[in-house]
């Protein structure tokens, strides 16, 4: 669960989806009040999970799908090094229409490469 400042709930981050077998997850991020949005809160959880799941839960790699019209959330994945992989063409429905997913993922030898480089 996310909670802001004052302790007050927020929204969720989870892990999901786990393939132990391919050591692949699905990460999950919902910030239901939108005066939080825009302040980092989801690259910065991003980044937690990714490093819970690299380093201390051997996966190889993290994926996770997002609106195309959620500009937020595809700069949050591409400020941890998750690449666009492609497009689940009108995958959800949102707003009264149908909507494409942006798929994106992070693989544990990119995360190990920007450990490196951050060194």
């Amino acid at each position: 669960m996310l909670f802001n400042q004052l302790g007050e709930w927020i929204g969720v981050v989870s892990l999901q989806s786990f393939n132990w077998v391919y050591r692949t997850a699905e990460i999950a991020m919902w910030i239901g009040d939108s005066t939080e949005w825009g302040k980092g809160l989801a690259t910065g959880m991003i980044e937690i999970v990714c490093r819970h799941a690299f380093e201390r839960m051997n996966l190889n790699r993290i994926w996770s799908g997002t609106a195309e019209t959620n500009r937020g959330m595809q700069k949050a994945f591409e400020k941890n090094g998750f690449r666009k992989e492609g497009v689940f063409r009108q995958g959800m429905f949102l707003s009264g229409r149908y909507a494409d997913i942006f798929c994106y993922s992070l693989l544990a030898q990119d995360w190990g490469e920007r450990k490196a480089t951050a060194k």
